[in-house]
């Protein structure tokens, strides 16, 4: 199905090493010809390594494949742990059945079997792979059999493949004569941005692409390859999964989207870390450093996801409490500034303050006035019996926090008609009450400040309900009071 949407002839990002798919790299070139070279002049053995995923398979295919029917070839991929095992693996891929005996009895068949092999005009080509998992006493083992040889040629070739890990491996004292007797050293390095863009056209193409616009995007080849480090394996999973996504997507072309989506998907590499430790009883001479530890990416972005989870769950909690009035503590105002990327009120002027609590740019600030027979009969409420004109006289009222409720009605008795000193205009958002406004306004709210805001604002009939979006007058703070305490401008 993914090759029908992408008009493709067969998968061009598949896990086998096929010859055909090989892109012709500066290294690539110099790790085949160093193969060749060193397998025509007979030179006994060669070291080949690379990174794990880089194609070393892919470029002893192609080696192998230009020898033609010049040269036989062994591979050995299995482990084999001692000798006996090493010399009885190779009797068996050269065609010989249950090959038994002691170590002595097993190179004696071995090299009759080799020399009849050179009378076939054949090389023979032993390929040992992940040649650094192998045992000193193994590659010993291997160094015998270079004593194959007539006096004119050897009668093996011998490739030792392997990761980076071989070449420390073969620098090892032990490990010398096997080391000397290695005349070649081929090697693959990682693929730059230039090569990995050229590595997926040409693969596509390979798999029969004819598209008239590239399937990736040039910022979708950027981000492989910088994540995948350059490696042909990681390119291919990316590319093989780009591929399914794209499809699943109804997409014609694999942009960055998508290719971010399989970065995530697919497994971080690993990062270590080093976590200070104190308190623990190390060995005598050892140094309380840290502690080392093995981590990956995703781990580390689970736990921090967590960690600002529970944080943010810590700090609405604080900023609930405050803005009900409940409690005020200065970190949790604080937060609270941070959090909106505003400063603090304390830092900022009261026209500054003003602009931002209300959801617009503008803060909007009214001088006092006296308002006519019209407007007082207007705004204040009136009660049953009492005429328009004349203003309800205030009344005595607590405050509703610290344990002490009021009723609607007493609130609304509790104001005055107009306001005395210069005010400024909020809106209040879903949730919020007078007494939540006051405090998050005024980092603090007094008994004082919420009855001025309740005497400019008649209109509220329950301060522990207010409509998301209403706009709720406000005093202006002016200079602190002899005691502490905000004194309002006017006052």
């Amino acid at each position: 199905m993914v090759l029908r949407h992408f008009n493709l002839r067969e998968q061009p990002f598949g896990v086998t090493p096929d010859p055909r798919f090989l892109f012709d790299t500066p290294t690539h070139r110099e790790a085949l010809a160093g193969l060749l070279y060193g397998i025509e002049s007979d030179v006994g053995f060669i070291a080949f390594t690379a990174q794990p995923g880089m194609g070393k398979t892919t470029i002893l295919f192609e080696a192998l494949s230009r020898l033609g029917k010049t040269a036989r070839t062994v591979f050995l991929f299995q482990a084999v742990s001692n000798p006996t095992e090493l010399i009885r693996a190779l009797l068996i891929d050269l065609g010989e059945k249950s090959p038994q005996g002691t170590l002595v009895d097993l190179e004696t068949q071995l090299n009759e079997v080799v020399v009849k092999q050179s009378q076939t005009g054949q090389r023979l080509v032993v390929v040992l792979d992940e040649a650094q998992n192998l045992d000193a006493s193994v590659l010993e083992a291997v160094r015998m059999l270079s004593n194959f040889e007539t006096a004119s040629h050897k009668l093996m070739q011998i490739i030792l493949c392997g990761q980076l890990q071989l070449a420390d491996r073969l620098a090892e004292p032990g490990l010398l004569q096997l080391r000397q007797r290695i005349s070649i050293f081929a090697s693959l390095k990682p693929l730059n941005r230039f090569e990995t863009a050229g590595y997926i056209a040409h693969r596509l193409a390979v798999a029969g692409c004819r598209n008239s616009t590239a399937l990736f995007t040039p910022e979708t080849v950027e981000l492989i390859a910088r994540h995948s480090g350059g490696i042909p394996r990681n390119i291919n999973n990316f590319c093989f999964n780009a591929l399914s996504l794209g499809c699943a997507l109804d997409k014609t072309v694999i942009d960055a989207s998508v290719i971010r989506e399989v970065i995530n998907d697919l497994d971080a590499p690993k990062e270590t870390v080093t976590v200070p430790i104190s308190g623990v009883d190390l060995p005598k001479g050892e140094q309380p450093n840290g502690l080392r530890l093995q981590v990956t990416w995703s781990g580390l972005r689970v736990v921090s996801i967590a960690a600002m989870l529970v944080l943010a769950a810590l700090t609405a909690g604080s900023m609930y409490l405050a803005r009900a009035g409940a409690l005020h503590f200065p970190w949790a105002a604080q937060a609270f500034w941070r959090a909106q990327n505003r400063p603090p009120m304390n830092d900022r002027s009261p026209t500054a303050v003003a602009a931002a609590l209300t959801d617009d740019p503008s803060p909007q600030v009214f001088p006092a006035r006296q308002l006519d027979a019209s407007e007082q009969a207007a705004a204040s409420p009136q009660t049953e019996g009492q005429s328009a004109a004349t203003p309800q006289a205030p009344k005595a009222g607590k405050h509703p926090t610290g344990g002490r409720q009021r009723s609607a009605a007493k609130l609304r008795s509790n104001r005055e008609i107009a306001p005395n000193g210069p005010v400024q205009v909020v809106n209040a958002r879903r949730g919020q009450t007078v007494a939540g406004i006051c405090a998050e306004k005024f980092k603090g709210c007094t008994t004082e400040l919420l009855d001025r805001i309740l005497e400019l604002n008649p209109a509220i009939s329950d301060p522990d309900f207010i409509q998301s979006g209403q706009r709720i007058i406000l005093p202006v703070i002016g200079a602190q009071s002899q005691h502490g305490k905000p004194k309002l401008s006017g006052e």
